[in-house]
C-alpha cells in the first residue's frame, strides 16, 4: 500500500513538472473556425467541424450542431462518415453506453474500409472507448479481449506508439488488479 502511495505521489509531481504546456483553447476554436470558412476542401471543413464537436463534447446541443455541419460536407467518403460516427459516439460516451456501443461500431465499419494509418488509428481508439464503456458496465473481461485482439494490434499497424504503450499499459494494470 506504502509503494501505491509513493508511486501516486511520483506520477502526479512528474506529469506538473512535465506535463504539456496549456493549449489556449481559445485559439483553438478560432482556427478550427477558421478552417470551416476557409478550408479549401469540404474534407477539411468537415474534420474541422468534427474537431470542434470533440472539443464541446461536454456541451452536447454545440457538440451536435458542429457534427451535423461536418455531416453534410461528407458526400460518401467512408474516412469521414467514419469520425462522424466516432465523435457522435464520444457525445453519447456519459450519456448512453450502449447508443455510444452502436455508433463506434458504425464507425469501425466505415474505417474498416479503408486501408490507412489514420484508418488503423481511429479504429484502435473506437475499439479502446468500446472496451472503456464495456468496463464501466461491469465487463472488464471484455475490455482486456478487446485490448489484446484488437487496440494494441491496430495501434501497432498504426506505428502509433503512444496509445500502444497506453493500451499495454491498462493491461497490465487490469493484471494487477487480479
Amino acid at each position: 500500500m506504502r509503494k501505491s502511495i509513493y508511486l501516486f505521489f511520483l506520477f502526479f509531481f512528474c506529469t506538473d513538472l512535465f506535463g504539456q504546456e496549456f493549449i489556449n483553447t481559445d485559439k483553438l476554436v478560432d482556427s478550427l473556425s477558421n478552417l470551416i470558412v476557409h478550408g479549401k476542401t469540404d474534407s477539411i471543413k468537415a474534420r474541422a467541424n468534427f474537431l470542434l464537436s470533440d472539443h464541446f463534447y461536454r456541451d452536447s446541443v454545440k457538440a451536435k450542431e458542429y457534427l451535423n455541419r461536418g455531416l453534410n460536407l461528407v458526400k460518401g467518403e467512408p474516412i469521414l462518415r467514419g469520425l462522424y460516427h466516432h465523435y457522435l459516439a464520444g457525445i453519447y460516451f456519459d450519456l448512453n453506453s450502449k447508443y455510444a456501443i452502436q455508433e463506434y461500431e458504425k464507425a469501425i465499419k466505415e474505417f474498416e474500409k479503408i486501408k490507412s494509418k489514420e484508418s488503423y488509428q481511429f479504429q484502435a481508439r473506437s475499439w479502446h472507448n468500446i472496451g472503456v464503456l464495456h468496463q464501466y458496465i461491469g465487463e472488464p473481461r471484455k475490455f482486456m479481449d478487446i485490448l489484446i485482439q484488437r487496440s494494441i494490434p491496430l495501434s501497432t499497424k498504426a506505428n502509433e506508439l503512444g496509445n500502444t504503450a497506453l493500451y499495454l499499459g491498462e493491461v497490465g494494470m487490469m493484471l494487477m488488479n487480479y
